[in-house]
């Protein structure tokens, strides 16, 4: 069986919504310097969470660190 590749794609601006508690608790985990393991199903919104926040902190932050996917048991 040939698994099919989901499309990249995640959403910003107005289809972006009802997450205000969890970019708020990112981005605290983020300005504190703290090592954060985001986890969920596929299709829940991981990557568009990610990049909301990396918007939301503009030029004051880079990215360092990487993103990946696997199964953990």
């Amino acid at each position: 069986m040939q698994l099919r590749r989901a499309g990249s794609n995640w959403v910003d601006g107005d289809r972006f919504f009802d997450r205000v508690g969890d970019m708020e608790a990112l981005e605290e985990q983020v300005r504190d310097g703290a090592h954060t393991l985001l986890t969920a199903q596929r299709r829940m919104g991981k990557t568009s969470l990610v990049r909301a926040l990396l918007r939301r902190l503009g030029t004051e932050r880079t990215f360092r660190g990487g993103i990946s996917a696997g199964t953990c048991t």
